[in-house]
């Protein structure tokens, strides 16, 4: 009997979903229109009941709207508002969200795409199963769709993400992600703490989480975070110390570019490729046209071209030429902050054959060609 009484009750949801489905304007009209508490009451039950059945059928679209129509009927203050807001809680707090974690995690790209304006519509009764997502999903694109939802919720994720980062049990790959998703969010609210947080995890034992924090804190504290930027420099790991020139460029610090000019000295008198020294030609190119130990930025970068750039047929005393991702990198440098002083050796990069860096020759080229006749104007 009491199966008999399941399969009724689930028959009656199949037929109210689809009558949904077949009606839907009719049913938000009349939840719009409702004059009298009881029918609005009556209207709200309806929707919310169906809501699991409609994530059962992947009608995410339709889902998000009865979302949004609570929503607005709260913010807006209409007539029932106190009603709606106490609808927009039952579907945050129940078993709504735990659907939807579930799809999440064991459906197609096309399916998180459509769960993930849903997970930023419930907002704050989104965050804890977001957080869950990144603790159980080891594929690393539905971790990213959950971290886009959480940038999209905003500053009301950011406690939340404080406080998993706090009791440190989270692994480090989750670690990483809410460190990430932190710095996007840019709550002013939160800036003391997170970075409070982050000066412990710029020096954490895993290497990742050590560049991420770096990243992180070059985007909540930009140039006020330069000493641990430089600090890391000297770091053993390649990817941190990588991380560390990115984010000194950013902040444009001459501190940091001096740092770097010495490096590619040293470099040019090495015979093994470091690399980051690709990196750093593209942290120069971040920095501007700036003057370092008397000289610019173009004209240090045309200095090791020369040096190291194409092979020389006439000079035996050439050597350590540069590798193809440091040349390509020099030419979007030079691109961003290249003059007129520039244009004969690019033009000379643009016409070497089978080499990947050529178009980014031309490229760069283009782009200062395109300035000096802006000046001209």
């Amino acid at each position: 009997e009491d199966l008999t009484t399941r399969l009724k009750d689930k028959i009656l949801l199949e037929r109210m979903t689809d009558k949904f489905l077949h009606y839907t304007e009719q049913f938000f009209q009349q939840l719009d229109h409702a004059r009298e508490k009881e029918t609005f009451l009556t209207i709200s039950r309806s929707f919310v009941r169906i809501i699991p059945e409609l994530i059962r059928r992947d009608h995410y679209p339709e889902v998000l709207r009865i979302l949004e129509t609570f929503k607005r009927h709260f913010h807006q203050k209409m007539m029932w508002s106190l009603i709606a807001g106490q609808v927009i809680e039952e579907i945050g707090g129940g078993s709504i969200p735990v659907l939807l974690e579930e799809r999440f995690l064991t459906g197609r790209k096309e399916v998180r795409n459509a769960i993930l304006p849903v997970f930023i519509s419930l907002e704050i009764g989104a965050i804890p199963h977001l957080l869950s997502i990144l603790k159980k999903s080891a594929d690393q694109w539905v971790r990213k769709n959950a971290c886009e939802a959480l940038i999209e919720i905003g500053p009301v994720a950011a406690i939340h993400l404080l406080k998993a980062l706090e009791l440190q049990q989270a692994s480090n790959e989750t670690t990483g992600d809410i460190l990430r998703v932190l710095g996007e969010i840019k709550s002013e609210e939160w800036k003391a703490p997170l970075a409070k947080i982050l000066d412990r995890y710029v020096s954490h034992e895993h290497p990742k989480l050590r560049a991420q924090a770096l990243h992180t804190l070059c985007q909540i504290e930009g140039p006020g975070a330069e000493g641990a930027f430089l600090k890391a420099l000297s770091d053993p790991i390649v990817e941190v110390r990588k991380r560390a020139v990115w984010c000194l460029g950013m902040i444009k610090s001459a501190q940091g570019m001096e740092r770097m000019i010495d490096f590619l000295e040293q470099a040019s008198s090495s015979s093994e490729e470091d690399p980051v020294e690709t990196q750093i030609y593209h942290a120069l190119g971040l920095s501007g046209n700036m003057r370092i130990k008397g000289r610019t930025i173009e004209e240090i970068v045309l200095g090791v071209l020369e040096k190291r750039g194409i092979k020389q047929w006439w000079n035996p005393f050439q050597k350590n030429l540069l590798h193809e991702s440091s040349m390509g990198a020099i030419c979007d440098t030079l691109g961003k902050i290249g003059t007129v002083g520039s244009l004969k050796v690019l033009s000379q990069l643009a016409k070497v054959r089978d080499v990947s860096w050529a178009p980014k020759a031309r490229e760069a080229l283009e782009r200062i060609e395109e300035r000096k006749n802006l000046l001209r104007s």
